[in-house]
């Protein structure tokens, strides 16, 4: 597609009608516009992907810091992520089957603990959470009986990374989305640059994109 001259609002709008069509014609379905939008700053908070599928409910929460001075080995030093939901009807095969595949995907592993009809924590990793640990928790995940919190704990570029794995993993396995749905969202203010893997500096964007001029305000 070339325009000229066009603005950021412009191709939105000619991509918007454009997709809204071609989805109601060939899907009889047509997706609701103008699409959301979400910035790569929150889009890589909430859901650990530049590319979130937005039919899937489960979000990402950063829990670090809640783990500061954590006695749980597997949590010290690392980068914590946390996804709730509930499903209390799978048992103990449910959980070491979505470990193994995180480990095949080459996670250090997978934690997790459940929340009883009790509002407590029930699982083998329990006593590693201290009760300000849980308080602190529940502010930010607001998790409700028979809820489960998976763990992802790792440096901070594999935690991300696997939690994200995990995220769509979760959604395949427990049919959390309708495959006739449609929900299109647009990510905005992407980074310009980024570190690699040796800690060089490197474009984690086309270079040759214009830049967002109120983002160096």
């Amino acid at each position: 597609m070339e325009m000229a001259y066009a603005t950021q609002e412009e191709v939105f709008k000619v991509v918007e009608d454009l997709y809204a069509g071609i989805f109601e014609k060939f899907a009889g379905k047509r997706p609701t516009t103008p699409f959301q939008r979400l910035t790569y700053e929150k889009a890589m908070e909430d859901y650990c992907s530049d590319k979130p599928d937005f039919r899937n409910p489960l979000k990402v929460c950063d829990v670090t810091n809640i783990f500061t001075n954590t006695t749980f080995n597997a949590f010290k030093g690392n980068v914590i992520k946390a996804i709730k939901v509930n499903c209390k009807e799978y048992g103990r095969k449910f959980y070491d089957s979505l470990t193994e595949f995180l480990k095949s995907r080459e996670a250090k592993g997978l934690a997790y603990d459940h929340v009883t009809n009790e509002g407590e924590f029930e699982s083998g990793i329990t006593k590693f959470i201290s009760l300000e640990e849980k308080d602190c928790l529940f502010n930010a995940l607001n998790f409700e009986p028979n809820d489960t919190i998976f763990f992802i704990a790792d440096e901070k570029n594999k935690a991300i990374k696997f939690a994200d794995v995990l995220r769509n993993e979760l959604e395949k396995r427990l049919k959390l989305i309708d495959e006739n749905d449609f929900n299109f969202v647009w990510i905005v203010d992407f980074a310009f640059y980024e570190l690699d893997d040796e800690g060089k500096i490197e474009f984690s964007h086309n270079p040759y994109s214009l830049s967002q001029p109120y983002l160096y305000c």
